[in-house]
């Protein structure tokens, strides 16, 4: 494995880690203190790209902001 290859690896695997603890994080403490569902916290990530449209999208907008997350996250 050369140098190059190694640290793409290691930054995709921190962002994995990183972005997975954030997140479940995020749903847990919202759904403890306010109820929320993982899908709206998702869809607040989206937010951020296609504005108050993303709570109208359902599982499409909450599938693109759990991408954006990890995205962000790497």
């Amino acid at each position: 494995m050369t140098t190059q290859s190694r640290t793409l690896l290691v930054v995709l695997l921190g962002g994995l880690v990183a972005g997975t603890f954030d997140i479940k994080y995020a749903c847990v403490f919202w759904k403890l203190k306010a109820g929320v569902a993982a899908e709206r916290i998702f869809q607040s990530v989206a937010k951020g790209l296609l504005g108050p449209a993303s709570f109208r999208g359902g599982a499409a907008t909450g599938a693109l902001g759990l991408f954006l997350h990890y995205f962000i996250a790497t």
